[in-house]
């Protein structure tokens, strides 16, 4: 509303002392600057959130799933994106500590069928 009355008031003064022309060429100038600065608005909130996403995907690739959280996910695509790869991050990070209490437990069970093979084998000397 605000905007509409400036604009309004600047065409009556330029119509006033240039004319109608100039003045209607004067508020489409005005226009299509607004008009670039906001889709340079648009273009600049797009970019940062594909540098965000681009960021998380080269973490999770170099397998550090424990990067911090990537920000709150918006409504468009960038954000379902974003919340996309916050799923796999933490799935990647419960898979990995899945993995290690495996090596845990196998290096245990390992243990434990080395210790009988070595009494086994110890039981089979004394036999002989």
């Amino acid at each position: 509303m605000v905007s509409s009355g400036i604009a309004g008031f600047i065409m009556i003064i330029v119509a006033s002392k240039y004319g109608l022309e100039t003045a209607v060429d004067i508020l489409a100038f005005i226009g299509v600057f607004i008009l670039l600065i906001q889709a340079w608005s648009v273009a600049h909130k797009f970019r940062h959130g594909l540098i965000e996403s681009r960021e998380a995907a080269v973490t999770i690739a170099a397998g550090v799933p424990t990067r911090p959280p990537l920000p709150t996910p918006s409504k468009d695509e960038l954000g379902e994106l974003n919340a996309a790869l916050s799923v796999m991050r933490n799935n990647l990070h419960e898979l990995i500590a899945n993995i290690r209490e495996d090596i845990v437990s196998l290096s245990q069970i390992s243990g434990d069928v080395s210790a009988s093979s070595l009494h086994s084998s110890n039981i089979t000397a004394m036999q002989s």
